[in-house]
């Protein structure tokens, strides 16, 4: 495990941490900053469980800006980005704003950040969830509307278990999912 500071668009230092080797898999934590929690913690057990085959970087980012700012900084070229509560929103956000090093994305949580209205999803700052092209695999949890409304979204075919690590019932979806999405072109460390 390897954790590095990065620079956002506006300069501020923000941290991330890298696990593993492979195609790249970027996840964002829920307060989309690391200030005044554990840096991702909640994201580290699945990410554990991916490394035998992909990079993962759990990162801080305050918005699409700064993910793509870490995915500038690392040299990424066809990564996915993910997250969970407010990093998934902003994780929507890089893929829709930022295709070219964000192919695919992961969104895992977000009931609560996208919560369901009507017919249709209430997406946070101004997310248009038609200009997120890329394939993105939404985690049951996160309201089935969201993968309904995104051109390219698929609900993840699995079921929490009760008290079971939710890494452990999440893995083997996200890993077929990067499987099928990224292709195995290396990424530029720049650390």
């Amino acid at each position: 495990m390897d954790t590095f500071s990065y620079p956002a668009g506006d300069g501020r230092p923000l941290r991330a941490t890298r696990l593993g080797t492979g195609p790249t898999l970027v996840l964002l934590h829920e307060s989309g900053s690391g200030a005044g929690h554990d840096h991702g913690g909640g994201l580290l057990p699945l990410a554990r469980r991916l490394t035998d085959s992909y990079t993962v970087i759990v990162s801080e980012a305050r918005d699409a800006d700064d993910a793509a700012a870490l995915a500038e900084h690392l040299g990424l070229g066809n990564a996915a980005v993910g997250g969970t509560g407010r990093g998934a929103v902003v994780a929507l956000r890089a893929a829709a704003d930022h295709p070219e090093p964000f192919g695919a994305a992961v969104v895992i949580d977000a009931d609560e950040v996208l919560g369901a209205v009507g017919e249709g999803i209430d997406a946070p700052d101004g997310i248009d969830l038609s200009t997120v092209r890329v394939p993105t695999l939404v985690i049951p949890g996160t309201a089935g509307e969201l993968a309904r409304a995104l051109p390219q979204g698929k609900l993840a075919n699995l079921s929490p278990c009760g008290d079971e690590d939710p890494a452990q019932w999440m893995a083997p979806a996200v890993w077929a999912f990067l499987t099928t999405h990224l292709t195995r072109r290396p990424a530029r460390v720049l650390v």
